[in-house]
């Protein structure tokens, strides 16, 4: 991966170059930021550029046989960890190495769900594990192959969960030459020990005109919706893909038919939406986790672009049927309550994130979104209890 082919983020990759050329390369470097802002990507060029034989001022020359292998993901001195599903014939990362590459040959900007996809996941939730830990600290140990440096590039280290006490040490006193890349996106989910022992880069979203460049040149669109699209997606290019082929489609439909049910006043007290509640989170229960999750971030989609509504009076980035049903709710949604539907969904996401119990989350976020679409205020509290 070449700092160039890297969309926007220009400050960034001049700093990264800089550092490289100057010889001053801390050890362990945590790049914080939605993954659909490049920081898998820069993670990629930053490690290229690092081992390349004949860098540039700006980048990796992208030819020599050092960088010819970082292209490839097949450099023995840069070494990958990312979260998996643990079975009995793979507790390390490496067994998946070749579905990585795969991943990674179709699009660096990918997320979690996308690499999730490779596994039959069900309702497991992918870890780091302990022995995986291990198995980091063995591969740095060795010495390099060929190049000076020696890089370990975790993405989404908000997996390791308890277990990344073991990388502690290493962390903090790494073998010669040694440079640690953590790629997260939740700063909250991670360890305040492994913060503390890296320096952390945050990596905004990126530049919206930019972003509309590369969506226009990489889709054919018009310069109109490339530049609508790279707006609607923060500057997030994940989510931007995500709109542009219409992935959130079942979660639009799923997530404005939970709606509707909630647009009823005192569910629980009509057996025929209670009933029809029910059907539908057994259909949100069948989804598995990473799933659900998709259709919770629709739905913060959703109310985002409501609040816009309430504003500009226009609905860009909708389908033909998303605008009908946000323009049939939109007298339920204003000023006075869209904060408060928006922190049910962040706090319903939160928890399921956490491993909380679906039906419990989904039961309790159902009766209170229906509460206050009919006009009442309500507490927050916990949506994980019964």
């Amino acid at each position: 991966m070449l700092f160039k082919d890297i969309i926007g983020q220009q400050q960034l990759k001049q700093q990264f170059a800089q550092t490289i050329l100057s010889g001053k390369v801390p050890h362990a470097q945590l790049f914080l930021g939605n993954l659909g802002h490049g920081g898998l990507p820069l993670a990629l060029a930053y490690a290229q550029m690092l081992n390349c034989e004949n860098p540039t001022e700006i980048d990796a020359c992208g030819v020599c046989s050092s960088c010819q292998k970082a292209e490839k993901l097949i450099h023995p001195d840069i070494h990958f960890s990312y979260p998996f599903i643990k079975t009995e014939k793979s507790d390390i990362a490496t067994v998946f190495i070749s579905d990585w590459r795969k991943v990674l040959s179709n699009s660096v900007y990918v997320s979690l769900f996308d690499w999730m996809l490779h596994f039959n996941a069900e309702n497991k939730q992918p870890n780091i594990t302990a022995d995986e830990c291990k198995d980091i600290i063995r591969r740095l140990n060795l010495k390099s192959f060929e190049s000076k440096y020696k890089v370990m590039i975790i993405w989404l280290p908000e997996y390791l969960g308890k277990e990344g006490n073991a990388l502690l040490k290493i962390l903090e006193e790494p073998p010669q030459d040694t440079v640690f890349i953590l790629v997260a996106e939740n700063q909250d989910a991670l360890l305040s020990t492994i913060l503390s022992r890296t320096q952390i880069i945050k990596i905004n979203a990126i530049e919206t005109e930019l972003l509309g460049i590369a969506l226009m040149e990489k889709f054919e669109l018009s310069p109109e919706s490339a530049f609508q699209f790279a707006s609607l997606s923060n500057g997030d290019f994940i989510e931007a893909q995500k709109l542009l082929s219409n992935e959130s489609s079942d979660s639009a439909l799923l997530f404005m038919e939970w709606l509707q049910i909630c647009l009823y006043p005192n569910i629980a007290a009509k057996p025929e939406t209670i009933n029809n509640l029910v059907k539908w989170i057994d259909k949100f229960f069948a989804l598995g986790r990473e799933n659900q999750k998709n259709i919770i971030k629709y739905g913060l989609h959703f109310f985002e672009q409501l609040f816009q509504y309430q504003i500009i009076r226009k609905l860009d980035g909708f389908s033909t049927q998303e605008k009908q049903f946000a323009q049939n709710v939109s007298g339920r949604i204003n000023f006075s309550n869209i904060e408060m539907l928006y922190n049910l969904l962040n706090s319903c996401h939160f928890y399921l994130e956490r491993n909380a119990n679906q039906r419990i989350v989904i039961m309790n976020i159902s009766f209170k979104l229906s509460k206050v679409l009919n006009g009442i205020t309500v507490e927050l509290g916990s949506l994980a209890e019964a």
